[in-house]
């Protein structure tokens, strides 16, 4: 458990962390909530890295004597990491490598029937610009698209 203060010093910390030392704009307590009072409300205005203001209007502490308290539902202090892409697989490479020479007029179609991760192949039926249909394993060269006709 921590004091009221402290609670508000980590908050405010975890933001500067994250956002800036110039981050928090505002913090405003707004007191106890109903039904009995022991539910604690704050607003944080902070500024993000472009300078956009955001508003956290989620920040609950619970006290069941006014001096100990504890935060309620999450603890705002843990900020959300931004999602990062996670990297291209082998099967999207190809597909996308496929996609461009629909894209030039190379091809005029491909399906991708089967995908083997374990040997970084697949196997896909193409139509080419010149309507001919082939069956082709696909792979991977570098960053080179390889199709083997079959």
């Amino acid at each position: 458990m921590a004091t009221k203060e402290e609670l508000e010093n980590a908050l405010i910390n975890a933001y500067k962390a994250k956002y800036g030392e110039d981050a928090v704009v505002r913090l405003t307590y707004y007191g106890t909530t109903e039904p009995n009072g022991i539910y604690h409300h704050w607003i944080l205005w902070y500024k993000e890295q472009d300078g956009t203001i955001r508003a956290n209007h989620d920040i609950y502490a619970v006290s069941f004597d006014g001096v100990d308290f504890q935060w309620f539902n999450k603890d705002p202090t843990v900020l959300e990491t931004a999602i990062t892409t996670p990297p291209e697989t082998f099967d999207t490479k190809i597909r996308n490598r496929l996609k461009a020479k629909v894209q030039s007029g190379e091809f005029k179609y491909f399906e991708i029937t089967s995908i083997n991760s374990d040997i970084e192949k697949i196997f896909a039926r193409i139509v080419k610009s010149d309507n001919t249909k082939v069956d082709a394993i696909c792979s991977l060269d570098g960053d080179n698209l390889v199709i083997e006709e079959i």
